[in-house]
């Protein structure tokens, strides 16, 4: 390292974020803390260690190459005392705490067009299920499924031999459903643009969710800043 560089710990940019975040508490319209914070923010998100866990039925699943993640199986409620949920949800493994706390709140559902359609119409009470299993798990907020395919082409999709076809009205309908439900339906056109979209998705998600990451507002927070803390 170049004796002008300044390159801080992970410990240095918590204590530095957790500064800015309740400086702005006070000066909300400070707009040079809030560009100070954004870089702190940038910053803080390449140190962190990030785990994606992948569901075990998963047949083609994402790979850490396409991601640019670790991945691992996800755990069972044996492990972890939680059912698991969707097929991809992401930890921080570095960011200290209990275990279940370093979790990412956002859970992902893989889906092709195919996939998607015989999961709307043929197994829609099971997937609802689903989603209220997420909704029951206090580690995740955000449910998205990402479907490998664009909105016209699923509506136009008929699976082969099948002698039923839902009208179009019919399609958008469930998306109405999910929606509702809080499942929001991710348009990615292919696989390549799908595993883009997870890891910028997990970057934005843990920018924008910096203080419940780092639990800054809720008095247990996630790392140390002096020896006696």
């Amino acid at each position: 390292m170049m004796a002008g560089d300044n390159i801080k710990t992970l410990e240095e940019l918590n204590f530095e974020i957790a500064r800015y975040h309740e400086h702005l508490r006070q000066y909300p319209t400070d707009t040079p803390a809030k560009k100070k914070l954004e870089d702190r923010l940038n910053k803080w998100y390449e140190q962190l260690d990030i785990t994606v866990f992948v569901a075990n039925n998963e047949q083609l699943p994402y790979t850490s190459k396409e991601l640019g993640f670790r991945t691992k199986p996800m755990l069972s409620k044996a492990q972890t005392g939680c059912s698991q949920v969707g097929d991809y949800n992401f930890h921080i493994d570095n960011i200290g705490g209990k275990f279940l706390d370093g979790f990412g709140g956002l859970v992902v559902e893989r889906k092709t067009c195919a996939d998607f359609y015989g999961t709307m119409f043929g197994a829609r009470d099971r997937f609802y299920r689903e989603v209220q299993r997420f909704h029951d798990d206090s580690r995740f907020d955000t449910f998205y499924i990402f479907v490998e395919s664009d909105l016209i082409t699923w509506l136009n999709y008929r699976p082969p031999n099948s002698p039923i076809d839902p009208m179009i009205n019919q399609k958008m309908a469930v998306l109405g459903s999910l929606e509702a439900r809080g499942a929001h339906v991710v348009w990615c056109g292919n696989r390549a643009i799908a595993t883009r979209l997870y890891s910028d998705y997990v970057k934005q998600y843990c920018i924008k969710n910096y203080a419940r990451i780092l639990r800054l507002d809720d008095g247990g927070r996630a790392f140390r800043v002096f020896d006696n803390d």
